[in-house]
């Protein structure tokens, strides 16, 4: 008896039929039509029928959605002060006690008619003894005070600055179960070599990608199976003939997931901190005061990138 029966992937079928059918049975797939014809006695083609109702059913699909997050913080504060100190043994300014380290950036007047004891090379600048200003002031204050055999003059500069920035990257989309899904988006990068005096080029990925497997459980929960990498250029480091450096960050693992729910599945904090003080010797160490004859800088940086995946399986 023979019968013919239509089938989805009929014939991945075949071979599992043949266990089914006797020894006077025979199976054969029409690919282009996924038809199954079956050839056997009429006593067992009921329970090929019965076992193919239960092998060919329609598969459910799972709906992958991840998130890559990076976010950024940075902070920088600097804090300098400059002094001065001048003196003369008389009113002229031709001889007396100075600083050695530049000059002061305000002007001074005159004082009853009577030039006040700057140095000779630079009669407009009081002599600094400490100079520690801040790089790149953004505020500052200044006090100076003169009189006919003395000058002095004190600069307080200061600059802060604050950054916080966030990247959301959300690669999604959909498979059959126990299928691999990968989504990929970024750039390739070409490098050019040269072997043998041939010269060929490559591309590197320079992508964010996500490949993961799902399979679903009799419980209904999600075995993923998971690989996710998140590569860009570094613009901080030089190109070494013309080839960029590549940063990157990824994760691979295994891991049971409820349906709908999220699972941080790796990440990674890069925490940075650095403190630069120039000072006055012996004088800029001591209590309070010395922070007159100091520039302190602070830097902190840190980096917190995170993996997030969520599985949904989506109604057959």
């Amino acid at each position: 008896m023979t019968r013919v029966l239509s089938y989805g992937k009929a014939d991945l079928l075949v071979p599992t039929v043949k266990k089914f059918l006797t020894t006077r049975g025979d199976v054969v797939a029409d690919v282009r039509s996924n038809t199954l014809i079956i050839r056997d006695i009429p006593a067992s083609l009921p329970k090929i029928d019965d076992l193919l109702s239960q092998l060919d059913r329609k598969g459910k699909q799972v709906e992958i959605d991840a998130r890559v997050v990076s976010a950024t913080r940075s902070f920088a504060r600097d804090v300098g002060t400059q002094f001065g100190f001048s003196t003369t043994l008389n009113n002229q300014g031709n001889s007396g006690l100075g600083g050695l380290v530049g000059g002061s950036a305000i002007s001074p007047v005159l004082h009853n008619g009577v030039t006040p004891p700057f140095t000779s090379s630079s009669p407009a600048q009081i002599p600094l003894n400490s100079n520690f200003p801040a790089v790149a002031p953004t505020s500052g204050i200044t006090f100076s005070t003169q009189g006919q055999n003395y000058a002095i003059d004190f600069l307080l500069t200061a600059m802060e600055s604050k950054g916080a920035g966030k990247i959301l990257s959300e690669p999604k989309g959909v498979t059959q179960n126990n299928q691999k899904l990968t989504v990929k988006q970024g750039t390739e990068v070409p490098i050019q070599t040269t072997i043998n005096n041939t010269i060929s080029v490559q591309y590197i990925n320079a992508v964010l990608e996500l490949d993961v497997t799902p399979q679903i459980t009799a419980e209904g929960t999600v075995f993923l199976d998971v690989h996710v990498e998140n590569t860009a250029i570094d613009q901080g480091i030089p190109l070494i003939q013309g080839i960029p450096a590549l940063d990157t960050q990824s994760a691979d693992t295994k891991v049971l997931i409820t349906d709908g729910g999220t699972i941080v599945i790796g990440g990674v904090v890069l925490s940075s901190e650095r403190t630069n003080v120039n000072q006055v010797p012996l004088v800029g160490s001591l209590p309070l005061i010395g922070h007159l004859f100091k520039e302190t800088s602070v830097t902190v940086d840190s980096q917190e990138l995170l993996f997030f995946l969520t599985p949904r399986i989506l109604p057959g």
